[in-house]
């Protein structure tokens, strides 16, 4: 079966399309623990830190806003 310049298209789409939705549910999956009280995702800088030290510096920028 000799494959037309059509076929060809429809398959790289396809292609194309499934690696997307697998990246957008990769991305999904890296992101879901990294969330804070608030179910916000965080900085990207924020994620290098250690856990205690980002809920330190959330809680104190929060108590600097309320004062």
């Amino acid at each position: 079966m000799i494959k037309t310049g059509r076929q060809t298209a429809i398959k790289h789409l396809y292609y194309q399309i499934y690696a997307e939705f697998m990246m957008r549910l990769l991305k999904k999956r890296l992101t879901d623990e990294k969330r804070d009280e608030k179910g916000k995702n965080r900085d990207k800088k924020e994620i290098n830190y250690d856990n205690n030290d980002y809920k330190f510096r959330l809680r104190t920028k929060y108590q600097k806003n309320k004062s």
